[in-house]
């Protein structure tokens, strides 16, 4: 939950980014007191006034897998018309409610599974995934019209007809919390009007690079998708 935040502060002016938890909004505003965190409310209209009002929305990391989570989930993927990043928990939910699956199919919405979380929606076991990475995640994306970015050194994109392979990056990336900060990322930049695709591409590609760029002078597996989000700065000069 941390690491989407971060991200989202990071590409985006201090002030803008807005925090939404159940129970973790007071742990967020101390660790870092320039992202606005909220207590999530339980009221409806105001959720609803909240989501009509976002430029963007990442939902998924920190979320949790009960039955509050299901429906604030199921909530915003109906009520959404800003492009929404759906990432970690999101995509267990959806994988295990089949009536999930009918409120992906919107243009504004792009998922991001890793690799082991893709085969979970898709129903399919990794070894199957590993002998057409791409042809699978064309199947899923036709079979339920959904914008996907399946999550590796070699990162897959598709959204609508259009395919985009985004290699870049090295282990530094398995590290946990990293596809946490790539959803807040992308998010950041469909923010700024940035298309899915373009917005997923390039925060992708920039993730990737900086990761490389660190990796020059420190262990690769040492690198933390904070120190990732904190040299962003870097690739850009």
């Amino acid at each position: 939950l941390r690491k989407a935040a971060n991200a989202l502060r990071q590409t985006l002016p201090g002030g803008l980014v807005s925090l939404h938890s159940p129970k973790a909004s007071l742990a967020m505003k101390v660790g870092a007191p320039e992202i606005m965190a909220k207590k999530l409310t339980e009221d409806i209209d105001e959720l609803d006034e909240i989501i009509q009002r976002a430029d963007a929305i990442c939902i998924g990391p920190g979320l949790g897998l009960d039955e509050e989570a299901k429906s604030l989930l199921k909530t915003v993927l109906t009520n959404s018309n800003c492009p929404t990043i759906v990432d970690a928990d999101a995509l267990t939910l959806i994988s295990q409610d089949p009536k999930l699956y009918e409120l992906i199919a919107k243009g504004n919405i792009l998922l991001t599974p890793h690799k082991a979380e893709f085969c979970r929606i898709a129903d399919i076991t990794r070894e199957d995934f590993d002998t057409d990475p791409i042809a699978h995640a064309r199947a899923f994306s036709q079979k339920y019209r959904a914008s996907i970015l399946i999550k590796s050194y070699v990162n897959i994109l598709i959204a609508k007809d259009e395919l985009r392979i985004i290699s870049a990056g090295n282990d530094a990336l398995s590290t946990g919390g990293s596809g946490d900060a790539l959803a807040g990322v992308i998010a950041s930049f469909a923010a700024q009007k940035l298309s899915l695709l373009d917005a997923a591409s390039s925060a992708a590609l920039l993730m990737g690079k900086t990761a490389e760029h660190l990796s020059k002078t420190r262990q690769s597996f040492s690198i933390l998708p904070s120190d990732i989000i904190n040299s962003f700065g870097e690739i850009y000069d």
